[in-house]
């Protein structure tokens, strides 16, 4: 063993901790709270993209910490959306978290000011509604389902961002 890499928590201390839980392949591991778990969760997700420990539930459990998070922080989601695509270079994911954003009332008042700055590229507008209908049904004379005005108008900004080339 090493000099200087020793543990600093004994083992003990380690078995009765209260956050303890199992991993997938069932290692020690620690809960961490909603919003940790979102942001680790997020940027380490290929949406729908097999993993090899299967993937059946991973949009459902992302979809259950967006409403958890947005409870207690609904910026947060568009924050983390925001931060996915600029800072990390994700595409499906940011525009994962944003169609959810929109399906959740608290995150509403946030959607116009940032969908504009997560959608970087043109194709990324019709992904975002294709998304939307996906999830929600058909839109307008055919369908039950409406984009939210805050949607609407943030796409609308989002389109003036673009040139005549793209």
């Amino acid at each position: 063993m090493g000099k200087f890499n020793q543990p600093n928590t004994p083992e003990k201390e380690i078995e009765n901790h209260p956050e303890r839980t199992v991993n997938k392949e069932g290692g020690v591991a620690f809960k961490a709270n909603a919003k940790t778990e979102l942001t680790l969760r997020t940027l380490t997700w290929l949406v729908n993209e097999p993993k090899f420990y299967g993937n059946s539930t991973e949009n459902t459990e992302i979809k259950n910490l967006i409403a958890s998070v947005a409870q207690e922080d609904p910026e947060f989601i568009l924050q983390l959306s925001l931060y996915a695509r600029k800072e990390m270079y994700l595409r499906s994911a940011p525009i994962f978290l944003l169609v959810e954003a929109a399906a959740n009332q608290s995150c509403k008042p946030y959607l116009k000011q940032y969908t504009p700055n997560i959608i970087s590229r043109v194709d990324e507008l019709t992904e975002t509604i294709a998304l939307f209908i996906q999830r929600n049904g058909q839109i307008g004379s055919r369908g039950k389902a409406s984009l939210p005005n805050s949607l609407k108008t943030g796409l609308a900004e989002a389109f003036h961002n673009f040139n005549e080339y793209q």
